[in-house]
């Protein structure tokens, strides 16, 4: 048996079932088709920072050498030492710089005191601050310096005056102290504006004066934009595969469905698949005719093999008539795909009888 055969027939038996099945698969696929046209993917565009701009306020430090030492000549400018010695630098040289935006005009007020704060127990009871140079203005060019010249021995000598006050109760400290305000706009008109500190103190003794930490203060303003949701264009190539897809199935469904109800013979495929299953079973030969013969229609061919089998017989085809039959003595067991081929003789034989 040819598997053609074996497919035709199942094709032909299940084939409504299987129709409506590719049908149904079809309609969804055009159906998904059809989501992912109206539904296209998305991009997530997270909050952007714009116009970020940088705000800071730093100080820097030098002296001039006055007399030669092992270490310095007289008349080198030494910077942002990590220690400076009173007798060959006496006088500290103390650059404030702001540095901001330079696309627009900001104001700027800039402020460096020396400051003394006396201590008990943690807490400070007492303080002073001297100005040691301000200015305020609008800077358009992105900077603004002031300076200022620090007599360190005059320094020391009030902190020496304050400590004969205290008499070892209570410390006196002293440091440098920037105070930075800004105001100005973003593009979109909104205030940035702010206060940056910085400072250390200043330990002085006999011989040397140093600052305890470094100086610098920063800021950043900027605007935050909103995050948003970006829609993207179709997958048109997915869209186009699962509507072809849908329309094949849909079209080959009908027609698989229309074929096994109104084209394929199921009662001749099924004898095709019979015969070819049970052919040790068939052999070609003349349907006997004999009057005196009772005829008994049998309703398939295999049930008609199974008889043959039950009585040790053969299975006889006439493929002239186009049909089967068992002869067990006087009966005659047979099968037609159209049963009318032999009713004159099972007509005459039934008459008989």
């Amino acid at each position: 048996m040819s598997a053609s055969t074996r497919v035709k027939h199942q094709v032909a038996v299940y084939g409504a079932v299987a129709g409506a099945v590719l049908v149904v698969l079809g309609i969804a696929a055009i159906a998904a088709g059809g989501y992912v046209y109206t539904n296209p993917p998305t991009e997530e565009i997270p909050p952007q920072e714009t116009d970020v701009q940088e705000f800071s306020a730093s100080i820097d430090h030098s002296a001039e050498v006055v007399e030669t030492t092992p270490l310095y000549e007289s008349g080198t400018t030494v910077e942002n030492q990590p220690v400076y010695f009173t007798n060959a630098t006496p006088d500290l040289r103390i650059v404030a710089t702001a540095n901001v935006p330079d696309d627009r005009p900001v104001n700027v007020s800039h402020e460096l005191t020396l400051y003394r704060e006396i201590t008990f127990q943690e807490t400070v009871f007492w303080d002073e601050q001297e100005m040691l140079a301000a200015d305020r203005t609008v800077v358009e060019d992105g900077q603004l310096r002031i300076e200022a010249e620090l007599d360190v021995r005059s320094v020391a000598a009030r902190n020496a005056e304050i400590d004969g006050v205290l008499a070892d109760v209570g410390s006196v400290t002293t440091g440098i102290r920037l105070r930075t305000t800004y105001e100005t706009e973003s593009t979109d008109g909104e205030p940035y504006e702010g206060e940056l500190t910085t400072g250390s103190q200043i330990q002085i003794t006999d011989r040397a004066y140093w600052f305890q930490s470094d100086f610098g203060a920063s800021a950043t303003e900027s605007q935050t934009t909103a995050g948003s949701v970006r829609e993207q264009p179709p997958n048109f190539t997915l869209v186009g595969a699962l509507g072809g897809l849908g329309i094949l199935l849909v079209l080959g469904g009908i027609g698989l469905a229309y074929w096994s109800s109104r084209t394929a013979d199921v009662r001749d495929l099924e004898e095709q698949v019979y015969r070819a299953r049970y052919d040790e079973w068939i052999s070609e030969g003349d349907f006997p005719t004999d009057a005196g013969k009772q005829y008994v229609y049998i309703n398939s061919l295999e049930d008609l093999v199974d008889i043959a089998i039950d009585t040790g017989k053969r299975v006889i085809h006439d493929p002239e008539l186009e049909v089967y039959g068992v002869v067990d003595e006087d009966i005659v067991y047979y099968h037609a795909s159209d049963p009318t081929t032999v009713d004159s003789w099972v007509n005459f034989s039934r008459g008989e009888s």
